[in-house]
Protein backbone atom coordinates (compact mmCIF):
# COMPACT_ATOMS: atom_id res chain seq x y z
CA UNK A 1 0.00 0.00 0.00
CA UNK A 2 1.34 3.52 -0.88
CA UNK A 3 1.82 6.00 1.76
CA UNK A 4 -0.98 8.40 1.88
CA UNK A 5 -0.27 12.17 1.14
CA UNK A 6 1.42 14.37 3.48
CA UNK A 7 -1.41 16.93 5.00
CA UNK A 8 0.27 20.30 6.14
CA UNK A 9 -2.58 20.75 8.47
CA UNK A 10 -2.57 24.24 10.64
CA UNK A 11 -5.36 24.76 13.07
CA UNK A 12 -6.39 27.41 15.93
CA UNK A 13 -8.51 24.90 17.26
CA UNK A 14 -7.84 25.19 21.16
CA UNK A 15 -9.06 21.68 21.73
CA UNK A 16 -5.57 20.71 20.26
CA UNK A 17 -2.37 21.28 22.17
CA UNK A 18 0.53 22.57 20.66
CA UNK A 19 3.40 20.35 19.61
CA UNK A 20 5.27 21.52 22.80
CA UNK A 21 2.29 21.15 24.84
CA UNK A 22 1.62 17.67 23.76
CA UNK A 23 4.85 16.24 24.51
CA UNK A 24 4.81 17.67 27.60
CA UNK A 25 1.38 16.23 28.57
CA UNK A 26 2.42 12.96 27.22
CA UNK A 27 6.02 12.67 28.67
CA UNK A 28 4.77 11.24 32.30
CA UNK A 29 4.23 7.56 32.71
CA UNK A 30 1.33 7.81 34.44
CA UNK A 31 -0.29 9.78 31.49
CA UNK A 32 0.32 7.91 29.03
CA UNK A 33 -1.12 4.76 30.86
CA UNK A 34 -4.09 6.61 31.52
CA UNK A 35 -4.58 6.79 27.47
CA UNK A 36 -3.51 2.89 27.26
CA UNK A 37 -5.03 0.22 25.49
CA UNK A 38 -7.73 -0.86 27.97
CA UNK A 39 -9.30 2.61 29.13
CA UNK A 40 -11.61 2.19 25.99
CA UNK A 41 -13.72 -0.23 28.07
CA UNK A 42 -14.05 2.82 30.62
CA UNK A 43 -15.01 5.80 27.85
CA UNK A 44 -17.39 3.18 26.08
CA UNK A 45 -20.10 4.18 28.52
CA UNK A 46 -20.13 7.29 27.16
CA UNK A 47 -21.36 6.23 23.67
CA UNK A 48 -24.01 3.70 25.75
CA UNK A 49 -25.48 6.42 28.14
CA UNK A 50 -25.72 8.77 25.43
CA UNK A 51 -27.22 5.51 22.79
CA UNK A 52 -29.88 4.98 25.90
CA UNK A 53 -30.77 8.65 26.95
CA UNK A 54 -31.23 9.29 23.00
CA UNK A 55 -34.08 6.21 22.79
CA UNK A 56 -31.68 4.37 20.36
CA UNK A 57 -31.22 0.86 22.22
CA UNK A 58 -33.38 -0.90 19.81
CA UNK A 59 -32.77 -2.79 17.02
CA UNK A 60 -32.55 -0.56 14.36
CA UNK A 61 -29.07 0.74 16.05
CA UNK A 62 -26.60 -0.56 14.28
CA UNK A 63 -22.89 -1.30 15.83
CA UNK A 64 -20.14 -3.42 14.28
CA UNK A 65 -16.82 -5.25 16.35
CA UNK A 66 -13.93 -6.95 15.19
CA UNK A 67 -12.54 -9.01 16.81
CA UNK A 68 -14.81 -10.08 19.05
CA UNK A 69 -12.81 -12.74 21.59
CA UNK A 70 -14.47 -14.01 24.23
CA UNK A 71 -17.24 -10.88 23.88
CA UNK A 72 -15.60 -8.57 26.57
CA UNK A 73 -15.82 -5.26 24.62
CA UNK A 74 -19.24 -6.45 22.94
CA UNK A 75 -20.68 -7.40 26.67
CA UNK A 76 -20.00 -4.28 27.63
CA UNK A 77 -21.71 -2.26 24.69
CA UNK A 78 -24.81 -4.25 25.42
CA UNK A 79 -24.83 -4.35 29.03
CA UNK A 80 -26.51 -1.13 28.60
CA UNK A 81 -28.08 -1.70 25.32
CA UNK A 82 -29.05 -4.80 25.17
CA UNK A 83 -31.63 -4.80 22.23
CA UNK A 84 -29.10 -2.84 19.81
CA UNK A 85 -28.37 -4.79 17.16
CA UNK A 86 -24.30 -6.13 17.11
CA UNK A 87 -22.27 -7.91 14.69
CA UNK A 88 -19.14 -9.11 15.40
CA UNK A 89 -16.13 -11.09 13.63
CA UNK A 90 -13.70 -13.29 15.47
CA UNK A 91 -11.03 -15.42 13.36
CA UNK A 92 -10.39 -18.36 15.80
CA UNK A 93 -12.79 -21.16 15.81
CA UNK A 94 -12.77 -22.67 19.46
CA UNK A 95 -13.12 -18.89 20.48
CA UNK A 96 -16.09 -18.08 17.83
CA UNK A 97 -18.17 -20.93 20.18
CA UNK A 98 -17.80 -19.12 23.34
CA UNK A 99 -18.89 -16.11 22.23
CA UNK A 100 -21.38 -17.34 19.78
CA UNK A 101 -22.96 -18.79 22.95
CA UNK A 102 -22.06 -15.21 24.96
CA UNK A 103 -23.70 -13.44 22.12
CA UNK A 104 -26.85 -15.54 21.78
CA UNK A 105 -28.22 -14.25 25.51
CA UNK A 106 -29.28 -10.87 23.52
CA UNK A 107 -32.15 -10.68 20.90
CA UNK A 108 -30.08 -9.06 18.16
CA UNK A 109 -26.25 -9.83 18.26
CA UNK A 110 -24.60 -12.34 16.08
CA UNK A 111 -21.09 -13.87 15.93
CA UNK A 112 -19.65 -14.42 12.83
CA UNK A 113 -16.31 -16.73 12.01
CA UNK A 114 -14.26 -14.61 9.44
CA UNK A 115 -11.82 -12.10 9.72
CA UNK A 116 -11.87 -8.12 8.82
CA UNK A 117 -9.21 -7.17 6.38
CA UNK A 118 -8.26 -5.28 2.79
CA UNK A 119 -9.21 -7.67 0.18
CA UNK A 120 -11.64 -11.05 0.36
CA UNK A 121 -9.76 -14.37 0.51
CA UNK A 122 -8.23 -16.94 3.06
CA UNK A 123 -5.37 -16.16 5.52
CA UNK A 124 -4.07 -18.65 8.34
CA UNK A 125 -3.94 -17.93 12.35
CA UNK A 126 -0.95 -17.39 14.14
CA UNK A 127 -1.25 -17.55 17.93
CA UNK A 128 -3.84 -17.96 20.26
CA UNK A 129 -6.12 -16.37 22.66
CA UNK A 130 -5.49 -12.04 22.35
CA UNK A 131 -2.82 -12.26 20.68
CA UNK A 132 -3.90 -14.34 17.61
CA UNK A 133 -3.24 -12.61 14.36
CA UNK A 134 -3.66 -12.85 10.61
CA UNK A 135 -0.78 -14.14 9.05
CA UNK A 136 0.13 -14.54 5.08
CA UNK A 137 1.59 -18.22 3.66
CA UNK A 138 5.22 -17.09 3.90
CA UNK A 139 4.67 -16.02 8.01
CA UNK A 140 2.18 -19.03 8.61
CA UNK A 141 5.00 -21.16 7.60
CA UNK A 142 7.59 -19.86 10.33
CA UNK A 143 5.41 -20.36 12.81
CA UNK A 144 3.96 -23.87 11.93
CA UNK A 145 0.37 -22.85 11.47
CA UNK A 146 -2.30 -24.85 9.27
CA UNK A 147 -5.07 -23.15 10.20
CA UNK A 148 -6.89 -20.78 8.20
CA UNK A 149 -10.36 -18.59 7.99
CA UNK A 150 -11.89 -16.58 5.92
CA UNK A 151 -11.78 -12.85 5.44
CA UNK A 152 -13.28 -9.91 3.80
CA UNK A 153 -13.95 -6.36 3.84
CA UNK A 154 -15.71 -4.44 6.77
CA UNK A 155 -17.48 -2.55 3.99
CA UNK A 156 -18.72 -5.76 2.26
CA UNK A 157 -19.49 -7.55 5.56
CA UNK A 158 -21.83 -4.20 6.63
CA UNK A 159 -23.67 -4.05 2.91
CA UNK A 160 -24.34 -8.07 3.04
CA UNK A 161 -26.17 -7.54 6.78
CA UNK A 162 -28.15 -4.44 4.84
CA UNK A 163 -26.48 -2.30 7.18
CA UNK A 164 -26.60 1.69 5.82
CA UNK A 165 -24.95 3.14 9.07
CA UNK A 166 -23.21 1.84 12.08
CA UNK A 167 -23.43 4.08 14.75
CA UNK A 168 -20.56 2.77 16.25
CA UNK A 169 -17.77 -0.18 15.16
CA UNK A 170 -14.47 -1.66 16.68
CA UNK A 171 -11.53 -2.93 15.22
CA UNK A 172 -9.17 -4.59 17.26
CA UNK A 173 -7.10 -6.78 15.38
CA UNK A 174 -3.66 -6.99 16.63
CA UNK A 175 -1.63 -5.24 13.76
CA UNK A 176 -4.06 -5.66 11.09
CA UNK A 177 -5.97 -2.41 11.72
CA UNK A 178 -4.60 -0.25 8.40
CA UNK A 179 -5.97 -3.61 6.27
CA UNK A 180 -9.22 -3.15 7.69
CA UNK A 181 -9.50 0.61 7.76
CA UNK A 182 -8.24 0.37 3.94
CA UNK A 183 -11.24 -2.08 3.08
CA UNK A 184 -13.74 0.85 4.57
CA UNK A 185 -12.84 2.48 1.36
CA UNK A 186 -13.37 5.74 2.94
CA UNK A 187 -12.66 8.06 -0.01
CA UNK A 188 -16.09 7.29 -1.15
CA UNK A 189 -18.23 9.71 0.81
CA UNK A 190 -21.12 7.07 1.39
CA UNK A 191 -18.85 4.97 3.03
CA UNK A 192 -18.25 7.59 5.30
CA UNK A 193 -21.89 7.60 6.04
CA UNK A 194 -21.51 4.00 7.22
CA UNK A 195 -18.69 4.56 9.27
CA UNK A 196 -19.18 7.89 10.83
CA UNK A 197 -17.77 7.07 14.31
CA UNK A 198 -15.17 3.82 14.77
CA UNK A 199 -12.17 3.33 17.30
CA UNK A 200 -9.42 1.42 16.15
CA UNK A 201 -6.33 -0.08 18.54
CA UNK A 202 -2.71 1.35 18.38
CA UNK A 203 0.31 -0.37 18.85
CA UNK A 204 3.45 -2.28 18.07
CA UNK A 205 1.55 -4.80 16.67
CA UNK A 206 1.11 -2.87 13.67
CA UNK A 207 5.15 -2.73 12.79
CA UNK A 208 4.51 -6.54 11.88
CA UNK A 209 2.54 -5.27 8.80
CA UNK A 210 4.64 -2.02 8.54
CA UNK A 211 5.94 -3.10 4.79
CA UNK A 212 2.43 -3.94 3.57
CA UNK A 213 -0.28 -0.95 5.25
CA UNK A 214 0.24 2.26 6.68
CA UNK A 215 1.71 3.04 10.05
CA UNK A 216 0.18 4.86 12.54
CA UNK A 217 1.20 8.62 11.33
CA UNK A 218 -0.35 7.61 7.50
CA UNK A 219 -2.98 6.39 8.84
CA UNK A 220 -3.64 9.60 10.33
CA UNK A 221 -2.76 11.50 7.78
CA UNK A 222 -5.19 9.53 5.73
CA UNK A 223 -8.42 9.63 8.18
CA UNK A 224 -7.55 13.66 8.67
CA UNK A 225 -7.95 14.41 4.90
CA UNK A 226 -11.20 12.53 4.65
CA UNK A 227 -12.53 15.19 7.43
CA UNK A 228 -12.25 12.72 10.60
CA UNK A 229 -11.42 14.17 13.70
CA UNK A 230 -9.05 11.97 15.92
CA UNK A 231 -8.98 11.30 19.26
CA UNK A 232 -6.79 9.24 22.08
CA UNK A 233 -9.49 7.30 24.43
CA UNK A 234 -8.28 8.25 27.77
CA UNK A 235 -9.67 6.66 31.11
CA UNK A 236 -11.04 10.17 32.15
CA UNK A 237 -11.35 12.08 28.66
CA UNK A 238 -11.04 12.02 24.78
CA UNK A 239 -7.85 13.69 23.57
CA UNK A 240 -8.45 15.80 20.54
CA UNK A 241 -5.44 14.98 18.25
CA UNK A 242 -3.39 15.97 14.75
CA UNK A 243 -2.06 13.51 12.85
CA UNK A 244 1.36 14.61 13.56
CA UNK A 245 1.04 13.45 16.77
CA UNK A 246 2.08 10.21 15.62
CA UNK A 247 4.77 11.30 13.52
CA UNK A 248 8.37 9.51 14.11
CA UNK A 249 11.06 12.46 15.06
CA UNK A 250 8.66 15.21 15.35
CA UNK A 251 5.20 14.02 17.44
CA UNK A 252 4.42 13.92 21.04
CA UNK A 253 5.39 10.42 21.03
CA UNK A 254 8.98 10.78 20.38
CA UNK A 255 9.36 11.96 24.30
CA UNK A 256 11.43 10.01 27.22
CA UNK A 257 11.25 8.08 29.29
CA UNK A 258 9.61 5.19 27.07
CA UNK A 259 7.20 3.59 29.52
CA UNK A 260 5.62 0.12 28.89
CA UNK A 261 2.55 1.80 26.55
CA UNK A 262 4.89 3.49 24.18
CA UNK A 263 8.43 1.71 22.98
CA UNK A 264 10.75 1.01 19.91
CA UNK A 265 10.24 -1.97 17.32
CA UNK A 266 12.69 -1.38 14.17
CA UNK A 267 12.80 2.37 14.71
CA UNK A 268 9.43 2.91 14.65
CA UNK A 269 7.32 4.61 17.68
CA UNK A 270 4.13 3.74 18.55
CA UNK A 271 1.30 5.26 20.54
CA UNK A 272 -0.34 1.93 22.50
CA UNK A 273 -4.12 2.82 23.01
CA UNK A 274 -7.37 3.56 21.23
CA UNK A 275 -8.25 5.91 18.52
CA UNK A 276 -11.45 7.63 18.20
CA UNK A 277 -12.23 8.44 14.89
CA UNK A 278 -15.36 10.64 14.01
CA UNK A 279 -16.28 12.75 11.51
CA UNK A 280 -18.76 15.58 12.09
CA UNK A 281 -20.88 16.38 9.06
CA UNK A 282 -22.35 12.19 9.34
CA UNK A 283 -21.91 11.36 13.33
CA UNK A 284 -24.90 12.06 15.24
CA UNK A 285 -24.52 15.99 16.88
CA UNK A 286 -25.21 14.24 20.22
CA UNK A 287 -22.41 12.05 20.36
CA UNK A 288 -20.13 14.54 18.74
CA UNK A 289 -20.67 17.36 21.41
CA UNK A 290 -20.38 14.85 24.30
CA UNK A 291 -16.90 14.17 22.40
CA UNK A 292 -16.02 17.73 22.17
CA UNK A 293 -17.10 18.75 25.68
CA UNK A 294 -15.13 15.69 27.13
CA UNK A 295 -11.89 16.84 24.99
CA UNK A 296 -12.45 20.49 25.86
CA UNK A 297 -11.76 19.60 29.34
CA UNK A 298 -8.85 17.63 29.03
CA UNK A 299 -7.46 20.61 27.01
CA UNK A 300 -8.02 22.50 30.31
CA UNK A 301 -6.60 19.99 32.69
CA UNK A 302 -3.22 19.22 30.37
CA UNK A 303 -2.25 23.06 29.72
CA UNK A 304 -2.48 23.55 33.87
CA UNK A 305 -0.45 20.42 34.57
CA UNK A 306 -3.74 18.77 36.34
CA UNK A 307 -2.54 15.64 35.31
Amino acid sequence: MKPAPELGLVTTDPLYLSTSESAAHYRPCPVRFQFGDKQDHVRIHDVTTWLKNEGLCKASTKILVGGLNEGQYATTLLYICPSATLHGVEVQPDVFEKVKSTLARYPNAAAHNQGWSDSSGELFIAGKGQTAQLVDAEKARKSGTTQMVKVGTILKFARDLGIDQAIYTLIDTEGHEPAVIKGMALEDKANRQLFPVFQFEVGSGWDQFSKLHWNQHQTAIHLERLGYELYLIGEAYYWKVLAAFFERGVGAINTTPRCNTNYTTDEQMFVWGNVLAIHPAFAPQGLLDIIHESAKKHSQVARTKKV
